[in-house]
């Protein structure tokens, strides 16, 4: 657009000022932009000079206000992660959790759209992993990634490195029951004074051993399943 003035030109939508003799800015109401102010602002941007961001499914977000909150029946029926009339949405990057309203801090792969930044398994060291990686493997699962399987009972089993040996060390630091094990005799046994046979689905030498068969047919006593 050309100015009054000779030899001016203002950019396209700006306005030219006849006091000052010089291009002024149109300021626009929140949610437009561009000349004249004709343009709403484009997802995921809105209000005044289109500056905020929606974090929230583009038919959510209203150029002018942002994410409109979903209504009561809405945030009561989808579970975390997800928004909608059916709740098929998911949250969009950086938002997750309940009503979209959390916000990842972390790159958009390793956002979760239900519970947040996720660490992945391989940053963890063995034993460990989620987030920070401060969760435990859950017996019986042990080691990298928590894909080594203990086939020993779960007092034995330790998160890193698996099934542990038991020593007479071990066996006399436990008196009061929870694990006491004769490594000369009784080895089938658990309990203090070695009385309780190898729980299922364990068995054999100081109960290392892990049946894959029904309990019926697991003999805790023996060297090997039948």
């Amino acid at each position: 657009m050309y100015c009054p003035e000779p030899g001016m030109q203002c950019d396209f939508g700006d306005l030219w000022n006849h006091e000052a003799k010089s291009c002024i800015r149109f300021e626009c109401m929140p949610g437009y932009f561009g000349p004249y102010c004709s343009l709403p602002c484009r997802f995921p941007n809105y209000g005044k000079d289109c500056q905020r961001t929606c974090f929230c499914h583009p038919q959510s977000c209203d150029h002018v206000t942002g994410c409109r909150t979903p209504t009561t029946e809405m945030v009561n029926i989808c579970p975390p992660g997800y928004f909608g009339s059916l709740c098929r949405a998911k949250c969009i990057y950086p938002s997750y959790g309940k009503e979209c309203k959390e916000v990842c801090d972390c790159s958009e792969d390793l956002c979760n759209v239900t519970n947040g930044c996720q660490v992945k398994a391989e940053a963890c060291p063995p034993g460990y992993f989620g987030y920070l990686c401060k969760a435990k493997c859950v017996y019986p699962y042990y080691g990298e990634e928590c894909q080594g399987h203990c086939g020993c009972s779960e007092n034995l089993c330790d998160v890193t490195h698996g099934c542990q040996p038991v020593t007479e060390k071990f066996a006399a630091m436990d008196t009061h029951g929870t694990l006491r094990l004769d490594p000369a005799k009784n080895v089938h046994f658990v309990g203090l004074n070695c009385t309780i046979l190898c729980p299922y689905p364990v068995y054999g030498d100081i109960c290392h051993g892990a049946c894959d068969c029904d309990e019926n047919s697991c003999d805790g006593n023996l060297t090997y399943a039948r």
